[in-house]
């Protein structure tokens, strides 16, 4: 079971390199995805992405150190670009570890800067995600009002952008 489920996790960054890799075949920028072998791509906006990806694998698979500063990296990227959409995006997903770890004070505070990005941005699909993530955070801080207002607004904010 355990070498399977390496495996797929093996396959499955092996397919979100394979995808960017496509993106830029041509590359001015280098960055290791944990395959052994550094993967050149043509920009730092893709590069933002790639660890955007690879930290969702790896916090999906619960290695939360991994995570953390992939998309620790991924925001410093997005800033270095002004990539305000990249950098809400990752703040989500610091926003993710820091629940995952059951740290609710600083989950929620790198889901409230996601949402201010977000808002400023008008971007639906990362103001959505932080609102869900700011409803999680409050019910499980007890606060049921909030949590129901929270996923309220995320429900009418995706509801609305289809």
């Amino acid at each position: 079971m355990g070498r399977y489920h390496t495996t797929g996790a093996r396959s499955a960054q092996l397919a979100i390199v394979c995808w960017a890799a496509a993106l830029a075949p041509t590359a001015a920028q280098e960055h290791e995805p944990y395959l052994g072998a550094p993967i050149h791509y043509e920009d730092a906006a893709r590069t933002d992405s790639v660890a955007l990806l690879l930290g969702a694998v790896a916090r999906d698979e619960r290695r939360y150190d991994e995570a953390e500063h992939l998309f620790t990296s991924a925001l410093a990227m997005a800033k270095g670009i002004d990539d305000r959409l990249g950098q809400s995006f990752a703040l989500s997903g610091l926003g993710d570890v820091a629940l995952d770890r059951g740290d609710l004070d600083l989950a929620r505070q790198h889901y409230i800067e996601s949402h201010g990005l977000a808002v400023d941005l008008a971007a639906g699909e990362s103001e959505t995600t932080a609102l869900i993530g700011l409803g999680i955070v409050a019910e499980r801080q007890g606060d049921a009002e909030a949590a129901i207002e929270y996923f309220r607004n995320a429900y009418f904010l995706f509801r609305d952008m289809k």
